[in-house]
């Protein structure tokens, strides 16, 4: 093994290893015994359950509930002479129903309270809400197109479907629809949505428009949107009445290398967990526009922090507004209006419940962060040093390493440049770490992808390392130090990583019954 990769089994996992290597034999016989094994088991069944179970019961409820109503609405008019009007109306039965599920995915603040209950977490994929969002749009897609074909070929049937199409209350208002949809869709995709994020913002709120059409269009929406909507409505209130009463304070701005601005923030009553995420708003450069940004500070400060890539219009309006403009510098302002000492100079909506929050809840846990996605492990080793501070100088008697026995941070990057701001906290928690005898247990790691200077020091024993990471290598290896662990891996950054990394917590976690350690996937999600 390189040392580009990794050098030894005990330098890249610690202590815990050290009792791995008086096992080899073992090992050789459970790969010998793998290979042996059948094709399929009721411990594969079994593993598959854990990772996909509840996701696949409440898809299949999902569709279920869908088929029920396209079922339903056909049996209704199962007798009408017009086919074209039996399908059409098999269509909206669905469209009824997801329109306005469409909403509950992106109730926040509910899905925040909600996932606080154990039993609701352990079922529902609450990190999955986006995925699910997305899944309900594509079904509207899909149903809509249906819908709308199946009344004109019988509008068709009349030799007159153009005056029939907008003559009515619900042809006029389905065309519009149609054209809303369309716009929201077409802003909603990747390619289109990250580098115009402004647009797919103000498209995606027509949302209103939609609704306040499908109310006129559909006699029988509202039964399925009353919840829903007034749900979304009230939320949406208490983001308006929170952020406008409880006043944010912007307390000091750093301009980091690399373009990354660092704010710290105080406002009344806002308390939060590490991991967790809050949307910032400046009505200097939209009144209405929020983003979604990952909490880099620990709940054990004073303030409340976040650090903010400048890539888009908004973030580089934010910079030019407040940051000094020389990097590595910071200045004070301890203000909550701006220039004009009129409107508020920054807006808090939050905190909201994020996959990281749950470390605390596993003994061995894998945190990779990639590039500007290391901020919610920032969170969370900060919260590890501070109450390791506090537990030793007397002030807690919590020992947050009580549970958390094991932790492996992997971050990696392109350039250390641009992350200097967290240099420091990491040698900090490191060294306290050491001064209390948990040295064994956070273990870093730092893996440059791009171009070091020779001068691009850690200043940490775990230093730097060139190269990917070798996750295969990494994932065996914490399974063979902790058999009989659930193993929490936690990641943050981009697509293609999160897919080899899930994927490998699939295959490690496969032939549970014979090593004892299941990884569960969890990834953030905005």
């Amino acid at each position: 093994m390189s040392r580009v990769g990794y050098s030894s089994t005990q330098k890249q996992l610690g202590k815990p290893l050290l009792e791995v290597g008086a096992e080899e034999g073992n090992l050789e016989e459970l790969e010998i015994a793998e290979k042996k094994k059948p094709f399929f088991s009721p411990a594969d069944v079994r593993d598959w359950w854990v990772a996909e179970g509840w996701k696949t019961v409440i898809f299949l409820l999902w569709v279920a509930a869908n088929m029920g109503l396209i079922a339903y609405a056909g049996y209704v008019y199962w007798d009408n002479p017009n086919y074209y009007v039996t399908v059409a109306r098999m269509g909206g039965a669905t469209l009824n129903l997801n329109c306005a599920l469409i909403l509950v995915p992106v109730l926040r603040h509910s899905l925040t309270w909600l996932r606080k209950v154990r039993i609701l977490r352990d079922i529902i994929p609450f990190d999955s809400n986006i995925r699910f969002h997305k899944m309900i749009a594509y079904a509207i897609f899909f149903a809509g197109l249906v819908h709308g074909l199946a009344h004109y070929l019988n509008y068709n049937e009349s030799g007159s479907p153009w005056t029939l199409g907008w003559s009515t209350l619900a042809g006029a208002t389905g065309h519009v629809l149609s054209l809303v949809c369309i716009i929201i869709g077409t802003a909603a995709v990747d390619p289109v949505r990250r580098p115009n994020y402004n647009v797919f913002y103000v498209t995606h709120h027509t949302f209103i428009i939609f609704f306040a059409l499908l109310l006129a269009h559909g006699p029988r929406f509202w039964y399925y949107f009353i919840g829903p909507g007034v749900l979304y409505f009230l939320e949406r209130m208490y983001r308006e009445i929170s952020a406008r009463k409880l006043r944010t304070r912007v307390v000091t701005v750093t301009n980091h290398p690399s373009d990354v601005v660092e704010l710290q923030m105080k406002k009344k009553l806002f308390r939060y967990k590490p991991g967790q995420y809050l949307f910032l708003n400046c009505p200097y450069l939209s009144q209405w526009e929020w983003h979604p940004f990952t909490i880099s500070s620990s709940p054990e400060e004073e303030t409340v922090g976040v650090h903010i890539r400048c890539v888009g219009d908004w973030t580089k309006g934010l910079r030019d507004l407040i940051a000094p403009p020389q990097e590595g510098t910071q200045i004070t302002l301890y203000r909550t209006h701006g220039p004009d000492n009129k409107k508020a100079l920054l807006r808090i909506d939050g905190p909201y419940g994020a996959a990281s929050e749950d470390i605390f809840d596993y003994k061995v846990v894998l945190l990779v962060g990639a590039g500007i996605g290391v901020t919610p492990f920032s969170s969370i080793l900060k919260t590890i040093y501070l109450r390791l501070k506090k537990f030793r100088e007397g002030y807690s008697t919590k020992n947050p390493m009580k549970k958390l026995q094991k932790v492996y941070f992997y971050w990696v990057l392109r350039e250390f440049k641009a992350f200097e701001w967290l240099r420091t906290m990491l040698i900090q928690v490191e060294s306290e770490l050491v001064a209390d005898g948990f040295a064994d247990s956070v273990e870093f790691n730092i893996h440059v992808t791009g171009k070091v200077k020779q001068d691009d020091e850690m200043g940490m024993q775990a230093g730097i390392k060139f190269g990917r990471p070798e996750w295969p290598t990494i994932f065996s290896n914490i399974r063979a130090a902790h058999n009989g662990t659930k193993v929490g891996c936690f990641f943050c950054g981009p697509k293609p990583l999160g897919h080899i990394l899930e994927d490998n917590c699939k295959e490690y976690s496969k032939d549970y019954a014979t090593y004892g350690v299941r990884f569960t996937w969890n990834k953030e999600n905005f």
